[in-house]
């Protein structure tokens, strides 16, 4: 797991006027916090309630934050219409201990899909934590009924590309889809970046 690219996030806040932030997968609200002090309003979705019940202690006295329970791909596409064009830090997915969602199917394709129905979505921006797992998905666990328990890469991209022209890359261990306008704003990101964010965690 990964934090939110909070120079990048700024550099796509400019560029696009983006006042908004949605997170999936809250855990222990880090990212919320970063994306509460770069954008006006933030929601973010968690599927546990114990996390829920945590970062409402932890982030009480942020007023800029919204915090909603329940599964994302339930939840996404009506935060989304609320929102408006956004930056997404999309880290729903299950990663390890801690988190939600183990034994479940990865929710992405879901949430990319809502997030363009909703109608924001050629003029957000969508980044995708743990770029690795989806380099190499992790096999589907006894008993799993679905015919994809974690998309690959390039299954991901074609869910991206479905219906709005995105330039799309894997910097670090984010995914990261843009406007084409937004192009060089990522590179320019990337090429000032530490190596400690180039490098896969």
């Amino acid at each position: 797991m990964s934090t939110v690219p909070t120079e990048l996030a700024v550099g796509l806040r400019d560029a696009l006027g983006l006042q908004a932030a949605v997170e999936t997968g809250t855990f222990e609200g880090a990212s919320t916090r970063l994306l509460a002090g770069t954008f006006a309003r933030v929601w973010s979705i968690e599927w546990s309630a114990e996390l829920v019940d945590r970062a409402r202690v932890s982030l009480a006295d942020l007023d800029n934050v919204r915090l909603v329970h329940g599964p994302t791909q339930d939840l996404i596409g009506s935060v989304a219409a609320a929102a408006g064009p956004a930056l997404y830090w999309l880290d729903a997915h299950y990663a390890g201990p801690g988190t939600a969602g183990s034994g479940t199917d990865c929710p992405i394709l879901t949430e990319i899909a809502a997030i363009d129905a909703a109608g924001h979505g050629a003029g957000s921006c969508l980044l995708i934590d743990d770029a690795d797992i989806f380099l190499s998905p992790p096999p589907m666990p006894p008993g799993q009924k679905h015919p994809r328990y974690w998309p690959t890469l390039l299954e991901t991209i074609d869910v991206l590309r479905a219906r709005h022209d995105r330039h799309i890359t894997v910097l670090g261990d984010v995914i990261v889809a843009v406007p084409p306008a937004c192009a060089v704003v990522v590179d320019r990101w990337w090429h000032r970046a530490p190596a400690s964010v180039q490098s896969v965690s």
